[in-house]
C-alpha cells in the first residue's frame, strides 16, 4: 500500500474534472512567503530524493509495474522557458488557471525502470482515446494484480500516440525487489511523495514572474 490517498487506475472516482477543490495538501503548497529570495528560489528547489518521471519518446522505455496503486494529481503543463514543466494546480484562485492554461488530471504510477534499475513515475492522462497511454497500461496492471510479473515497453510517437507492449518477466531478470522495498518504505514514512515529480509553485511565486504579471495585467487581473 502506498498511502491512504492512493487510488487504482481503474477506479471510477478518479475519472473527474479538475481545476477546483483540489486536495488540502495541494492548497497547503500555496502557503505565503515573506522573503523575495525564497519566492524566487522556490521553483528551482530539486524534487525529493531525486524521484523522476518517465520521459517517453520514440525509443522504448522498459518498465516493470509492481503495483496497480498510484496517485491522481491535478496539474498544468507550462511551456514558458521560465518553467517548461508540469506544475501542480493551486486549486481555487490558481494563477496558472487564470492565464487560460487548462488543468488536467494525471495518474502517477510508480514503476521499476528495468535498465536504470530504479523506481520512476509513469505519468499518464485519463484519456480513453485510441492510442492513449492509460487504456493500454490498464490491462497490464490487471495481470500484475493477479500475481504475474510483467515488463512493458512504452514509446510515444507523433500526436502523443503511445505504443505499449507487455510480456512475462524472464525468470532470471532483476525484479528490483530491494529497490522497490526501499521505495515503498520511503513513501509509507512520508519522506517521499509521488507528486514531487511535478513542480509545486505557490501563487505568490508565480506572480513575481514578469511574463505572468504582464499576462494578468492585460487580462485586467493584476
Amino acid at each position: 500500500m502506498l498511502t491512504s490517498n492512493t487510488v487504482c487506475l481503474g477506479d471510477d472516482d478518479i475519472v473527474q474534472k479538475c481545476g477546483v477543490n483540489v486536495s488540502e495538501q495541494q492548497s497547503a503548497d500555496a502557503a505565503k512567503f515573506t522573503s523575495l529570495t525564497e519566492l524566487m528560489t522556490r521553483p528551482a528547489t530539486p524534487t525529493k530524493a531525486g524521484l523522476s518521471y518517465v520521459q517517453t519518446g520514440k525509443n522504448d522505455c522498459l518498465l516493470m509495474p509492481f503495483t496497480e496503486k498510484g496517485l491522481t494529481v491535478c496539474s498544468h503543463y507550462v511551456p514558458h522557458p521560465d518553467i517548461h514543466a508540469f506544475v501542480t494546480c493551486n486549486g481555487d484562485n490558481c494563477v496558472i488557471c487564470a492565464l487560460g492554461n487548462q488543468p488536467e488530471m494525471k495518474f502517477l504510477l510508480p514503476v521499476f525502470d528495468c535498465i536504470n534499475r530504479e523506481v520512476v513515475v509513469l505519468s499518464m492522462s485519463l484519456s480513453m482515446r485510441p492510442r492513449a497511454l492509460a487504456p493500454q497500461v490498464f490491462p497490464v496492471l490487471e495481470v500484475v494484480k493477479a500475481g504475474r510479473a510483467q515488463v512493458m515497453s512504452v514509446s510515444r510517437g507523433a500526436d502523443n500516440n503511445f505504443t505499449v507492449k507487455a510480456w512475462d518477466l524472464p525468470e532470471d531478470a532483476d525484479t528490483g525487489e530491494e529497490t522497490i522495498k526501499q521505495f515503498l518504505a520511503e513513501v509509507e514514512s512520508g519522506r517521499l511523495k509521488l507528486d514531487s515529480v511535478f513542480m509545486s509553485i505557490p501563487n505568490e511565486t508565480l506572480r513575481v514572474l514578469p511574463w505572468i504579471q504582464e499576462n494578468l495585467r492585460i487580462r485586467g487581473l493584476a
